[in-house]
């Protein structure tokens, strides 16, 4: 699955831009556990330091991604 993110944010991000808060490895971990634990994403922003709708989004990109 890392692999898979790695490549399409690598393709998604050919010509530069901003980087992103959490590292591939914690956004796939971020949502795992929205999927798998049904916790809010309010609880994991908080615990990863980032804001909600940021992870929101991000965590939308990775299953559309993953899909």
């Amino acid at each position: 699955m890392l692999a898979v993110l790695k490549t399409a944010y690598q393709l998604k991000h050919a010509k530069g831009g901003r980087k992103l808060k959490l590292s591939l490895e914690d956004l796939l971990m971020a949502t795992l556990q929205y999927v798998r634990e049904y916790r809010t994403y309010e609880e994991i922003a908080a615990d990863f330091g980032v804001h909600e709708s940021n992870l929101i989004r991000r965590s939308q990109w990775v299953e559309v991604t993953l899909v």
